[in-house]
């Protein structure tokens, strides 16, 4: 019964949403086993920062869907194992030119985003939904002093 009550409180978004960063976190650990622990390596870099925004995006979604610069909705991401073929999404998705990437670069215009993205952990780990609603229960705090 517990996971009709999950199919009724979650819309389809959810799921895309818990499937990419289910498989963003598959190709992070494969990329950095595959590459004898080189977790400074841009394309792990990057697909960490991936994960994490996906989880800001969904904890700031309304003002990101206002500035039009959702990020889930573009990402169809298919789980995969070989270290070359995550590497070829890497490459698709750290174009220049690719809405992802355009839409990660422009978080920092909105302003809840600019003080969590002041907290290295958003690029150095894995976060958690319980690690960003921290970051923002802590700008809370401070903006009112508490």
């Amino acid at each position: 019964m517990k996971y009709l009550k999950f199919f009724e409180e979650n819309t389809p978004d959810d799921f895309d949403y818990f499937k990419n960063l289910t498989i963003l976190k598959n190709y992070v650990r494969t990329l950095i086993y595959e590459r004898n622990h080189e977790s400074d390596n841009i394309s792990i870099s990057f697909l960490k920062q991936l994960h994490n925004y996906l989880i800001i995006e969904k904890k700031c979604f309304d003002e990101v869907q206002s500035a039009n610069l959702e990020i889930n909705k573009y990402l169809n991401l298919k789980y995969l194992s070989l270290e070359k073929d995550i590497y070829d999404v890497f490459v698709k998705l750290y174009d220049p030119e690719h809405i992802i990437r355009n839409n990660m670069e422009n978080f920092d215009r909105l302003e809840i985003i600019k003080e969590i993205l002041k907290n290295e952990e958003v690029f150095t780990k894995l976060l958690t939904e319980d690690d960003v609603d921290r970051m923002i229960w802590e700008i809370e705090a401070k903006k009112y002093n508490l």
